[in-house]
């Protein structure tokens, strides 16, 4: 069974890799935001699991 952290990282990467293919400026900078938004998804994850084990 999937997680919904993983869902939802999924769900955005495959947003920003859309939107990288894009020419248009604003859609760049919205790909490059679903891509940080992606990064810390995942580093908020692994500290739920380091700190869950405190």
């Amino acid at each position: 069974m999937m997680k919904p952290n993983t869902a939802l990282g999924f769900v955005i990467s495959g947003l920003a890799l859309n939107f990288l293919h894009s020419t248009q400026k604003l859609k760049r900078r919205i790909s490059q935001g679903l891509a940080l938004a992606t990064v810390l998804l995942g580093l908020l994850t692994m500290s739920q699991y380091f700190l869950e084990d405190v």
